[in-house]
């Protein structure tokens, strides 16, 4: 919410600034800020409303995060009404996933289709389903069969795996990962708990 006021509050600066630069008739200057800066800014005040709080502020935080690293983001949400996880359950999977991915993207190089990451949620039966998948240079799984961390700092790093298959055994889920087509993907399933049944 901070950062909306504050991306809110800049638009009158920007006013101003795109006046001048019409005025001054340097339409070269204007076009690249366009193109550039205020497309940036625009595509950072996406809300997202998936129906639960929790959900959407992970997931307007880490896609503003990501877009602000130049990784596109392609997000596919349909998500049911009053989830059955407790939230900071929901909260700690999708942001070691969603910080997952983002480290790796920003690994690969720059260029245009080079770094994206996509996010799909959606009910598939009595599950929920999370699929996230990055774009990446070589196959991963090849390299790094078992997903250890490679950064330095061993010690502090690499536990956000340990942490999101805690949380899909907790709900009996089912976690997988692949890569295909240039793309490494985490697949989640996390079971809704059983409805008691009314006598």
């Amino acid at each position: 919410m901070d950062q909306l006021r504050q991306v809110k509050h800049e638009l009158k600066n920007t006013f101003f600034y795109i006046d001048s630069l019409v005025k001054q008739r340097d339409y070269a200057t204007l076009e690249r800020y366009l193109d550039t800066e205020l497309s940036y800014r625009l595509t950072a005040l996406e809300e997202i409303d998936t129906g639960n709080p929790t959900l959407d502020l992970v997931l307007m935080q880490k896609v503003a995060e990501a877009r602000q690293a130049h990784i596109n983001v392609v997000t596919n949400l349909s998500v049911p009404a009053n989830l059955p996880f407790r939230d900071q359950d929901v909260c700690a999977l999708m942001l070691n996933l969603l910080d997952n991915a983002i480290d790796a993207s920003k690994e690969q190089p720059d260029g245009p289709d080079r770094k994206e990451i996509r996010i799909a949620i959606a009910q598939a039966k009595n599950f929920l389903h999370i699929t996230i998948s990055n774009r990446i240079a070589y196959d991963v799984l090849q390299a790094n069969a078992k997903l250890h961390t490679s950064k330095a700092d061993k010690e502090n790093h690499g536990i956000g795996l340990r942490v999101v298959r805690s949380i899909v055994k907790r709900y009996s889920g089912l976690i997988d990962f692949s890569t295909e087509n240039h793309y490494f993907t985490v697949n989640v399933l996390l079971q809704f708990p059983e409805k008691p049944s009314i006598a």
